[in-house]
């Protein structure tokens, strides 16, 4: 079997030292025109990775990121933190490529094929998707567009996660199923409460910054 050889870089990606890039297929659908359009941070090891990206689209992955195999489809953005594992045949996607709304996808289709004559592709949804520091993803896993997955997360192999996962969260199965934590999970960096409901599966986010307002520092000399 012959070993994976270093991708040839295009000029708008940027690459961190020590970092590895490697395989034959990985800008084969590369369209970005931003400038970066892809940033690599320091240590990562890449092998048989694929980076689809739009001509707007962007990708930015942290440093010591392993992943193989790893297909990122990218239309608006894609960030991948720093001590993320990526198993084998692992999809991320910020984007539906297509409308869901079947008279949508019936105009995309015509829009794409040689009956055009000019007619523009209907609106296709984007959202970001953003995956913390020290997530770990098991083979087989996809991500869809607008999820964000806190630091620490746990996605079982086989998973496909379509809502936000919170930090040290386990997701298991084809219906983003919450293994962990039960009850209430707290994630004081961005002033989210998350409340799970084990009984119906369910996530609920709470934005609340007023319960993390620092208490001012007390005062020594006070009572003296």
């Amino acid at each position: 079997m012959a070993e994976a050889q270093p991708a040839e870089i295009p000029r708008n990606v940027h690459i961190a030292e020590g970092s590895l890039v490697l395989g034959e297929q990985v800008f084969r659908r590369f369209f970005s025109e931003r400038d970066p359009a892809i940033e690599i941070g320091s240590h990562c090891h890449l092998e048989g990775v694929q980076f689809a990206l739009g001509k707007r689209a962007t990708l930015h992955i942290g440093d010591y990121v392993f992943a193989a195999h790893l297909i990122t489809l990218t239309e608006q953005e894609i960030r991948i933190g720093s001590y993320v594992f990526a198993s084998f045949n692992v999809v991320i996607a910020d984007t539906d490529f297509h409308p869901i709304d079947p008279a949508q996808r019936l105009m995309d289709a015509i829009a794409v094929s040689p009956l055009a004559r000019g007619r523009p592709r209907p609106p296709i949804a984007t959202a970001p998707v953003i995956i913390e520091d020290d997530v770990w993803i098991g083979p087989n896993s996809t991500i869809l567009k607008g999820v964000r997955i806190g630091a620490g997360a746990f996605i079982e192999p086989g998973s496909l996660v379509t809502r936000d996962v919170p930090p040290r969260g386990v997701i298991k199965g084809p219906a983003t199923g919450l293994v962990w934590p039960a009850g209430v999970a707290i994630n004081p960096k961005h002033h989210e409460i998350y409340a799970i409901d084990s009984v119906s599966n369910a996530l609920f986010m709470f934005k609340m910054p007023e319960f993390f307002v620092q208490l001012p520092k007390t005062n020594p000399a006070i009572g003296r």
